[in-house]
């Protein structure tokens, strides 16, 4: 096998205490038709899974001890419910499989769906060809891009219905991002070979 290279995925995990039993796994920006790799990854012992709608190889799944995982590969969004806390990381495939040939692999922790915000700020890098945050909102609710009303035709609702999810595309520079609900949110960017990836942010229990 020749292998040209490998990329180092590396992120700080999210403390026990801030992790959740509720995620919402939403595919990025289809770079063509490319799939997301979810790993779900028990933080206690005997945690059943279960995926809105029905995941192959973890809908139902119970992880018997702590540090347990399953995989999901699937061009889909989802929604994951566990009866104990869960840690969840969403991969991203190379370019080599993606039909736009851009972007490369890049590690993101998903943040528990009780742990969204109302505000987030966010610095947008230079060098890349597309940057783009993912917006997973209540139905209804509403979201301002730096002041500016988000159009509700670039959201669409996915699992049980109670949520949907919208791309953004933005600028390099500062953006500021508001909602009149919790809401969650994900940035990230692609160019040729390589990509970035990261949670908007997270809020404490008490925390908007």
């Amino acid at each position: 096998v020749t292998i040209c290279c490998l990329d180092h995925l590396e992120e700080q995990m999210l403390p026990f205490a801030v992790l959740g039993t509720e995620y919402l796994a939403v595919k990025t920006k289809p770079r063509g038709s490319d799939s997301d790799v979810w790993r779900i990854i028990a933080a206690e012992d005997n945690v059943t899974i279960t995926t809105t709608p029905p995941q192959q190889g973890a809908n139902g799944q119970t992880l018997a001890k702590r540090g347990d995982w399953i995989e999901v590969v699937t061009p889909d969004s989802f929604e994951i419910t566990a009866t104990g806390k869960v840690q969840v990381g969403q991969y991203l495939w190379s370019q080599q499989v993606t039909d736009d040939f851009t972007g490369d692999p890049s590690l993101i922790l998903a943040v528990p769906a009780e742990r969204f915000r109302t505000f987030y700020a966010l610095t947008v890098p230079d060098g890349y060809a597309t940057n783009w945050v993912t917006v997973i909102k209540p139905i209804g609710s509403t979201v301002e891009v730096d002041g500016v009303p988000s159009s509700q035709a670039l959201f669409q609702t996915f699992a049980s219905g109670r949520f949907e999810f919208g791309y953004i595309e933005l600028s390099p520079g500062v953006h500021q991002i508001e909602g009149d609900l919790r809401f969650g949110l994900i940035a990230y960017g692609f160019n040729g070979a390589v990509s970035y990836g990261y949670t908007g942010g997270l809020s404490g229990s008490d925390e908007p």
